[in-house]
């Protein structure tokens, strides 16, 4: 389905949405990967670092390298913030300068490495509020509102970074 309806209020440009089904071997993106399923993931997933491996109850943000890079700078955006100008995405300005607990999700790498337990409880509250807002702010919802998509996957890593603070585990990004 497309729909090409042009500019709508609240939204000056025209856009295009295509929906595609996926194929019925493609990996459920709400079902933790299998080792067959790796071979396949172009995206990046975060799970809870227990030693014994994540549980299947647990939350799993998932999202596109590029649809979490549009997730971090709109939370950047929201918080004042211009990535390309900080250090690590072309700019020299320090993450040192930046005092929000939501430096530990945009100073990170997309696809290695991991959150402390205590950046986990720092950034939990801080990113849960910072959604809360940037819903509030969508005018249709589609993006940050609690059905669209950044809203949906950003409340998964909060559930999961609270999970990781409680149980003082990392949030490990693979």
């Amino acid at each position: 389905m497309v729909d090409d309806t042009g500019p709508r209020e609240g939204h000056p440009f025209r856009f295009a949405v295509a929906v595609v089904p996926s194929p019925a071997s493609a990996p459920s993106p709400l079902l933790p990967l299998t080792p067959d399923d790796q071979e396949n993931d172009v995206g990046l997933s975060i799970r809870a670092g227990r030693p014994n491996g994540p549980l299947p109850s647990d939350p799993l943000p998932q999202w596109s390298y590029a649809g979490f890079s549009l997730f971090r700078r709109g939370i950047a955006s929201h918080i004042g913030i211009n990535l390309s100008q900080m250090h690590g995405y072309g700019g020299g300005r320090r993450w040192s300068s930046v005092t929000s607990p939501l430096r530990h999700l945009l100073d990170h790498d997309d696809d290695r490495g991991e959150l402390t337990p205590e950046q986990a409880r720092e950034l939990a509250p801080a990113l849960s509020e910072a959604l809360a807002e940037l819903g509030r702010s969508d005018p249709d919802g589609l993006l940050w509102g609690p059905d669209g998509y950044n809203g949906r996957v950003g409340r998964e890593f909060v559930d999961l970074l609270t999970l990781c603070a409680e149980e003082d585990v990392p949030a490990v990004f693979c």
